[in-house]
């Protein structure tokens, strides 16, 4: 119940008391120690709206009869609002308030707004300091004079904008290991330019993610021959350039549990230039879901250097080389394994354009691939061989054989608005990869062929303590001769669904293009809906789905089933991403039984 609230409605009064309300009373429910907060968050609101002399107490409490509701009984006096009627802006020429007024939040015939004043002065005092003038501030001097109209006001901004300076010397200190230019480069402000501090912050920002320090500073002194100009003293404290990693781990994707072990080392700063050489070698070991072995081993060695700056040219380069062998994808219960070998050499360049931009093209890769797929009998078949493991695979089913080079070049980007790259709670992520194969790029003679895959994650914050997280994805691939089809290396991989990565609730890779596709593409699409429930513990629930179109040569296009899966999964937060936990299942006639996953990371 409202009174004095006619300036702006009862029902736009009632609206705000529940957009500004904290903890149970936005659902209603009585918490008297929170009126206090929430009248006061009112305030705030209707200050914003141009109401600078409201009066609101705290409402009185008129309890029901039977004691299960109350009413809350408002006295409230807003006032007249208060509209701008004109900004000054002092202290200046007339050329600088023509450069200053784009910046101005507050115009004549706005209300006043002291929040929208604060945020002004914040630009102004940013576009100064971007000008040199590190000394400026405000004069402390009424900022919002009411005449005799209360209904209007004049926002008045009284500026002391201080001496202006220019970058003198740039000097480098604490650099043992590293070249001085590889420093100087990652430094966005150059002698004689304006003394910018956000570009001074930017540059220590620069330096740290190099790696290569574990603390920079960078300090400004006034020149005592020239007081127009700052001279720039950058100190470094360098980190060891040499690391290792040593570990054991293991990942439960049904069908398979793998005991996986590792063992990398690298070299961060080659003579003193920022370059890396690394070298990282893995072994996994599948078991079954009657922890029974595979017969056979996962693998990958990897060697990889990268260069920033290569000939001086303002980009990083990436070569990697690798060898691999790993089981691509099962069918239920894991009756039928994929296997892929590779043998791979790529080289790549990338160019950051911004913190949220980044370009990547990739040069050249060359991979010669194996692709099987075996039949395995299980322990108890009276067809199995005798095998130690309990495992093996069926002598009467040669396994299906595809050897095959694919030499390849491609675009890709990455837009990056994340809060945080391990584990965002707010923003987007967006991929896309192209790739381009062809006999002249050193393919097998009967491959050829073109690939896009478009990969995009959304997080968007709810009612604490609920978030969002979806993702989309699409794949496209086509054969560039109509009769050549396009490699198992990617219809099995690139262009499949199904397991963690895609549609949980079946078994990995469970779904594929129709054999020898000359034309394939899919969608993805997830959602989860997430909670916290202690700490860095979290819960989530989610769907999941996806689809597959392809075609053969000379046939028409043919439309997979949709496949459909969700389930609900336990989140522990970590420096790396959240460890997960999930239980799903798949919906439809090809259901599975229910499948249970462990890993690193999600969408």
């Amino acid at each position: 119940m409202v009174t004095g609230a006619s300036e702006i409605g009862v029902d736009r009064f009632k609206q705000l008391f529940f957009d500004r309300a904290v903890g149970v009373l936005k659902r209603g429910v009585l918490w008297e120690s929170g009126l206090l907060q929430t009248c006061r968050n009112m305030i705030t609101e209707l200050g914003e709206e141009g109401f600078l002399r409201v009066s609101l107490p705290i409402p009185r409490l008129s309890f029901h009869n039977d004691k299960k509701g109350v009413d809350l009984i408002f006295d409230v006096e807003l006032g007249s609002k208060t509209l701008v009627s004109r900004v000054d802006i002092q202290g200046v020429g007339e050329n600088r308030r023509k450069q200053l007024e784009p910046l101005l939040l507050l115009r004549a015939k706005d209300p006043v707004n002291r929040a929208l004043l604060e945020k002004t002065k914040d630009k102004i005092s940013n576009h100064y300091r971007q000008e040199g003038f590190t000394e400026v501030k405000f004069a402390h001097t009424d900022e919002i004079i009411f005449g005799d109209d209360p209904s209007r006001a004049i926002v008045r901004i009284s500026i002391e904008e201080g001496p202006q300076f220019f970058v003198g010397a740039i000097t480098i200190e604490g650099n043992r290991f590293t070249k001085t230019e590889v420093i100087s480069r990652e430094i966005k402000i150059k002698p004689g330019e304006k003394y910018n501090l956000e570009k001074l912050r930017q540059s220590e920002d620069e330096l740290l993610l190099t790696g290569l320090f574990s603390r920079v500073e960078i300090i400004g002194t006034v020149d005592p021959k020239d007081t127009s100009k700052k001279d720039i003293k950058v100190v470094v404290i360098e980190t060891k350039a040499g690391n290792g990693e040593l570990g054991l781990g293991a990942v439960y994707e049904d069908p398979r549990f793998r005991i996986r072990s590792f063992v990398g080392v690298a070299y961060k700063n080659l003579l003193g230039l920022n370059q890396t050489a690394s070298a990282r070698t893995e072994v996994g070991l599948p078991l079954n879901q009657k922890f029974e072995r595979v017969p056979f081993i996962e693998y990958s060695a990897i060697l990889g250097y990268r260069a920033p700056y290569p000939f001086e040219v303002p980009i990083v380069f990436f070569s990697q080389a690798s060898l691999d062998n790993y089981e691509v994808g099962t069918s239920p219960g894991g009756g039928i394994s994929n296997l892929q070998s590779r043998a791979r050499i790529e080289e790549r360049i990338e160019k950051k354009f911004s913190p949220y931009f980044t370009f990547i093209y990739r040069l050249h890769r060359f991979e010669h691939a194996t692709t099987k797929t075996l039949v395995l009998l299980a322990s108890d078949d009276p067809n199995n061989p005798t095998n130690p493991n309990g495992l093996n695979y069926d002598p009467g089913y040669p396994p299906a054989i595809e050897i095959v080079d694919i030499g390849s070049t491609g675009p890709g980007f990455q837009l990056d608005f994340r809060d945080d790259s391990f584990n965002p709670t707010l923003g987007s992520f967006h991929t896309l990869d192209g790739e381009l194969a062809h006999s002249a790029l050193f393919s097998s003679k009967d491959v050829g062929f073109y690939l896009w895959m478009s990969r995009n994650s959304f997080y968007v914050p709810l009612l604490e303590p609920f978030g969002l997280a979806l993702f989309a994805g699409a794949g496209y691939a086509d054969s560039l001769d109509s009769q050549k089809q396009i490699p198992k290396a990617r219809l099995l991989t690139d262009l499949s669904l199904g397991g963690q990565g895609s549609i949980r609730g079946f078994s990995p890779r469970i779904f594929n293009p129709q054999q020898e596709s000359v034309s394939t593409g899919f969608y993805n699409v997830r959602g989860e809906l997430r909670t916290a429930l202690w700490e860095d513990l979290g819960a989530a629930i989610f769907i999941d789905s996806g689809q597959i179109f392809s075609k053969t040569a000379g046939a028409q296009w043919v439309t997979g089933t949709r496949h459909d899966g969700i389930g609900m999964g336990l989140r522990y937060k970590t420096p790396v991403g959240p460890a997960v936990i999930d239980i799903s299942q798949g919906i439809g006639p090809d259901k599975e039984s229910i499948k249970f996953n462990f890993s690193i990371g999600v969408f």
